[in-house]
């Protein structure tokens, strides 16, 4: 069973097609939809993570997590080549396990996906905030200046629709990575500065939380059948998750050890953020600048899943192109 749903998704022809009345997307703007989703602020507490685990447990955390997220992609890939009419993970649910999959997926999908809005909305008013830092602007009234860009754009119903967007996303948290390696390498290693092999100082609750930033850093892939239903080409699939893990690995990896080996476990003792360390002036700025672009693009796409989602909880989920999956096989 196994060999025949891989063969067939190894091949363009008979490849089962989303309904054509869907909006079509290229492999490429997924590719970037993933970076910009997926690859954001989780990257700057790696330094930290890598302070607290140590060398060597770092980059197995990072070498495990970066391997289970290549195997959870391609299986997302495998899941919608067994549920071609799919346009949620909840349709997935349904096939294989009738209405209560789909209700039990559904709560916990968008109850997740609910919670790290609010996340975003925190992040990006504190990230514009940073940019502003000595201008005694209110943090309530940069919540709500976030809020109006958000809305507006979030008239967008489909992926494809942010998908130009995206590109925007993905380049605004790579920038603020190359301005941060630049900074440390520029400054050179702080005085005093120290790494060991193995964290001795870390207690288990601290190597436990460290863990969790390295699986925090993956996070995003629930709507991965939403990507793949809103492709022209979904056997394609694998080639934006191949591009996108490698883009996300290159800068975890170099940010987290290139933060561990100039910064040292001292002052990454105090948990903050990466950008924290970078010296006030222009740099910061411009750093928490693109990471509020990024941050905003990243709260539009959970944004624009989250809103279909509850669209089609509504009594007329067609109105927004949702399809009912293949009835359950008994």
């Amino acid at each position: 069973m196994e060999g025949g749903l891989l063969s067939s998704a190894s091949s363009d022809s008979g490849w089962p097609r989303p309904p054509q009345n869907l909006p079509k997307t290229t492999w490429q703007r997924i590719t970037a939809l993933m970076v910009a989703n997926i690859l954001g602020t989780g990257v700057l507490s790696l330094a930290d993570a890598a302070s607290v685990l140590g060398w060597l447990p770092f980059a197995a955390t990072l070498f495990i997590f970066t391997a289970g997220a290549l195997y959870s992609g391609l299986l997302y890939f495998r899941l919608f080549a067994a549920a071609p009419s799919s346009r949620f993970l909840s349709d997935v649910a349904a096939v294989a396990y009738g209405k209560l999959g789909r209700v039990v997926v559904t709560l916990v999908v968008y109850v997740y996906i609910a919670g790290v809005t609010v996340i975003f909305h925190l992040t990006c008013t504190l990230a514009v905030a940073q940019v502003f830092y000595d201008s005694g602007i209110c943090v309530y009234t940069l919540s709500a200046a976030v809020a109006l860009p958000v809305f507006v754009l979030l008239q967008a119903r489909e992926l494809h629709s942010v998908g130009g967007l995206s590109v925007v996303g993905a380049v605004s948290i790579l920038v603020p990575c190359v301005v941060v390696l630049a900074e440390l390498i520029g400054d050179g290693r702080v005085a005093g500065a120290a790494t060991e092999a193995v964290a001795a100082h870390s207690t288990i609750a601290q190597r436990g939380v460290a863990v969790m930033d390295v699986v925090f850093a993956y996070s995003g892939q629930v709507m991965f059948i939403e990507l793949q239903a809103d492709m022209a080409k979904p056997e394609h699939f694998p080639r934006a998750v191949y591009i996108s893990l490698a883009l996300m690995c290159a800068a975890y990896a170099s940010v987290g050890s290139a933060g561990y080996w100039f910064i040292g476990e001292a002052r990454l003792a105090d948990g903050k953020p990466i950008t924290s360390h970078v010296a006030d002036g222009v740099a910061r700025r411009v750093v928490n600048a693109f990471l509020a672009v990024h941050v905003l693009v990243a709260y539009v796409i959970e944004g624009n899943v989250l809103a279909r989602g509850m669209a089609r909880l509504l009594p007329t989920p067609q109105r927004d192109g949702a399809t009912s999956p293949a009835p359950s096989q008994a």
